[in-house]
């Protein structure tokens, strides 16, 4: 039990460090930096290691560029959890590059000292709401979601890298279609937009 609370905490500090949870290195509990919510409270060091250590944490899910490169069995194991109810957790690694070739030179100069760019997420389940969870620039964000749904994006004909997109979505409204949340995120009325958030993309070609 000690080895396994060692190796979450290890990978907690790891996740925080590299989102900026901590301003200085941490060597007992009073040195922890504390995260601001978006209200101005403030969440610990612990708060965010029960979301690990109080449910069934699965493992990594790692993403290159949007699409799911490794963990696809962690991922197949969460769902099982979710079907039967059970509370389960994973953390989603999300890494950004840039590729020169789809933008300009300009914009390619202005913004490469972003990149690579690694952003990770915490995805749990209660046995009954979805809560998604991250540290940004010192600040903590946490969004529930009733469901999970599963999308399947075609590609036109004409694509010759892809023939679909896999998509798991949280949603609040578990009738909604990928097209009205496309739709609201092209739109350029504030009031289509429906709430939502992509937490897993799978490119079929």
């Amino acid at each position: 039990m000690e080895k396994k609370r060692i190796i979450l905490t290890i990978l907690i500090c790891v996740t925080l460090l590299v989102s900026g949870f901590f301003v200085y290195a941490v060597s007992n509990e009073d040195d922890v930096e504390r995260a601001v919510t978006p209200d101005g409270t403030t969440v610990s060091f612990d708060a965010i290691e029960m979301q690990y250590t109080e449910t069934h944490f699965h493992g990594v899910v790692v993403y290159e560029n949007g699409n799911i490169s490794s963990g696809q069995s962690v991922w197949e194991a969460f769902l099982s959890a979710v079907d039967n109810g059970k509370p389960s957790n994973v953390v989603l690694e999300n890494n950004w590059t840039l590729d020169p070739s789809r933008i300009s030179t300009e914009h390619y100069n202005e913004i490469k000292i972003n990149y690579p760019y690694l952003f990770i997420q915490n995805l749990s389940f209660d046995g009954d709401t979805f809560t998604l969870s991250w540290v940004e620039d010192s600040n903590y964000y946490s969004y529930g979601y009733r469901y999970l749904v599963r999308f399947e994006d075609a590609f036109p004909p004409e694509s010759v890298m892809y023939t679909s997109r896999v998509m798991y979505v949280l949603v609040n409204d578990n009738e909604v279609t990928w097209e009205q949340i496309y739709h609201g995120l092209v739109s350029s009325s504030i009031g289509h937009y429906i709430d939502h958030k992509v937490v897993y993309s799978n490119y079929i070609r």
